[in-house]
């Protein structure tokens, strides 16, 4: 019997193991979220340019768009928006189909949990006394101060 107890005491501790103390933090400055297995940076953050001292996120081929990624660019003559699809800009006819509203026959774009603001979608509002305008930036409207 003490044998069992000593055995489930051993269960019980190492299912109470703080894992947190494990996970990593995010290495850009003044971040506190969970950093990905790779690039020592979290989701938000990306992984960061090679280019020294640049803090931008990687676009392609390691590096940001200021030093040096290569992106492609529409088709049509005169154009120089980035390509969306088959080899052209939104402006010359490519498809962007934005995610519509799970509500029946609704046509609205989605926002939060898969239904527009008709449906029950949560937006954050003004944190500004008595305004009820949707917030920006820094939990303000633009009437309020975002930028």
């Amino acid at each position: 019997n003490n044998d069992d107890d000593e055995n489930s005491q051993n269960k019980e501790s190492s299912k109470s193991t703080d894992w947190k103390k494990y996970k990593k933090t995010c290495s850009a400055p003044n971040c506190t979220n969970q950093a990905n297995r790779k690039g020592g940076v979290c989701k938000r953050h990306g992984r960061l340019c090679s280019s020294p001292n640049c803090t931008n996120t990687i676009v392609n081929r390691g590096v940001c768009m200021k030093h040096g990624a290569i992106i492609k660019r529409c088709n049509n003559e005169g154009c120089d928006n980035f390509v969306v699809q088959g080899g052209v800009c939104i402006t010359h006819g490519a498809k962007v189909n934005p995610r519509l509203c799970k509500a029946e026959g609704c046509q609205s774009q989605a926002r939060n949990g898969g239904v527009c603001i008709k449906h029950g979608a949560k937006v954050k509002r003004c944190s500004y006394n008595g305004c009820t305008n949707q917030s920006q930036k820094g939990g303000l409207c633009k009437k309020h101060g975002a930028d």
